[in-house]
């Protein structure tokens, strides 16, 4: 593909790469029959008494902010799939229902259309034995800190929240289509709930369910962080029409395995507090993940920095999940759309994405360069390195981003030192991603005095690999 980055660069300013905007989506389809916005993982924090959040992650104007979009874009529903609370302490939850009734008093939007609330506990809202571990100063502290706890009262913290009953999975019909809501440990619970609804749940119609954990080997596969033992797949598994959310890990919406059908719909939500890294099957320089790696990494930590969810717009013939980041309050990808009802496609399974992904490729202009300077790597200590810079590189395949860089230096005579990165912004909106990208080797890695050769290569969601950029010292 004949493409500079400097054209590149013009189109994604103009917004016609990645991405329509949601003023323009929103005209185009117009209102749907049911309107829901998705959310997970909020992790709302509040020091009680201080009148302010915990840390930054947490802060509760963030979620205010999001319900208000989600209020002026006229959501019928409003889906948080856990995680609800940062420390799980009941003035927390509060803090929570507190903002909704602030948003959506009495449940309506100003026009008097009712909102229904799908919210569900996560493992931090019921994780009080290792949230406040630290805190746990003295048997007296700890018990003084559990009586402020979620869990010593989970009805009852629920209750003075929200307004409603709580029950350990339930369901809510919201303008004639079912939701199902699971709260942290009672996914095992589904089979017999769905089982018992099983007559209200067949057919061809979709119906929605959400819990915490991903179900397992679903989203993100078999080394997915943060699923389930599987008995959510299992009882999902009996119905093909069924679509479920689930959060916990803060995986970005960006990533394609964020959505994977099989025997049904499985969708990651992200997550409104901060995005997480997928820190499995390589070591990345930029990374977060260290154990066990045996050397110092010779570059900082890679920004976390993302507050994701969705806009879901439910038709008769399809469901669409607008992707949203909510940070910069822009769409931080296209519109994946789901077609629903008899002997409807199933486009978003694993193999056949996988296979049809054609690999990234560098822009015609593209050159990359590497230069000798001093730094310190991620413990600090001084060395002498090697930075390669390179412009980033571009997805070939529509709904698919680059997600990773493999940099391998080629010394004669020497194994091969091959290093990752995370591309820089890949979680971001497109017009926020950083132009270019960069790789650091320690000089000491090399013989003295030896000619390395460096490749570039780009790697998408699926592991696509693009043809190298190559330079030399």
């Amino acid at each position: 593909m004949n493409v500079t980055r400097r054209d590149f660069m013009k189109l994604a300013a103009a917004g016609a790469v990645g991405t329509m905007r949601w003023r323009d989506y929103a005209a185009e389809v117009g209102m749907p029959p049911l309107r829901v916005g998705v959310l997970s993982d909020i992790h709302v924090s509040w020091r009680l008494g201080s009148g302010k959040s915990i840390d930054r992650y947490g802060a509760p104007e963030y979620y205010l902010k999001t319900l208000e979009f989600l209020r002026d874009a006229k959501v019928d529903a409003v889906i948080i799939a856990g995680d609800l609370t940062n420390y799980g302490d009941a003035a927390e939850l509060q803090v929570v229902g507190e903002v909704w009734d602030k948003v959506f008093p009495g449940n309506r939007r100003p026009d008097g259309a009712e909102v229904v609330k799908l919210f569900l506990h996560g493992n931090h809202d019921v994780g009080f034995s290792w949230t406040h571990k630290k805190d746990f100063t003295t048997p007296e502290a700890k018990a003084a800190l559990f009586e402020k706890s979620i869990l010593k009262d989970r009805a009852g913290t629920w209750q003075a929240a929200f307004h409603e009953a709580w029950s350990p999975v339930y369901m809510k019909d919201v303008k004639g289509y079912k939701f199902i809501c699971a709260h942290w440990g009672h996914e095992k619970e589904l089979d017999a709930f769905l089982t018992a609804h099983k007559a209200e749940l067949a057919g061809n119609k979709p119906f929605f369910y959400a819990q915490h954990p991903h179900p397992r080997d679903t989203v993100y596969g078999d080394w997915a962080w943060g699923r389930d033992k599987g008995d959510s797949t299992a009882a999902l598994s009996k119905f093909p029409n069924a679509i479920a959310f689930s959060g916990h890990s803060h995986f970005s919406l960006t990533m394609e395995q964020s959505i994977w059908q099989g025997a049904f719909t499985s969708i990651g939500t992200a997550s409104l507090s901060y995005i997480g890294l997928p820190e499995v099957g390589r070591i990345r320089e930029n990374g977060h993940q260290t154990k066990d790696l045996g050397r110092d990494l010779h570059m900082g930590k890679t920004s976390c920095a993302g507050r994701q969810g969705m806009i879901m717009d439910v038709f008769p013939d399809r469901v669409n999940l607008v992707r949203r980041e909510f940070l910069s309050n822009a769409d931080c990808a296209d519109v994946w759309s789901i077609p629903v009802g008899a002997n409807a496609a199933r486009p978003f399974d694993y193999a056949s994405r996988a296979a049809a992904a054609q690999a990234p490729y560098f822009p015609v202009d593209a050159r990359a360069t590497v230069v000798r300077k001093p730094g310190k790597d991620r413990g600090k200590n001084a060395e002498e390195q090697l930075v390669i810079t390179f412009p980033q590189a571009l997805a070939a395949t529509p709904h698919n981003r680059v997600i990773d860089y493999e940099v391998t230096a080629h010394v004669a005579g020497q194994p091969d030192l091959v290093r990752y990165v995370y591309a820089p912004g890949f979680f971001r909106p497109v017009v926020d991603i950083p132009s270019m990208a960069s790789c650091v080797f320690a000089v000491s890695e090399f013989p003295a005095g030896a000619m390395v050769d460096f490749e570039i290569c780009a790697l998408d969601s699926w592991s696509a690999k693009s043809r190298p950029l190559t330079c030399r010292i």
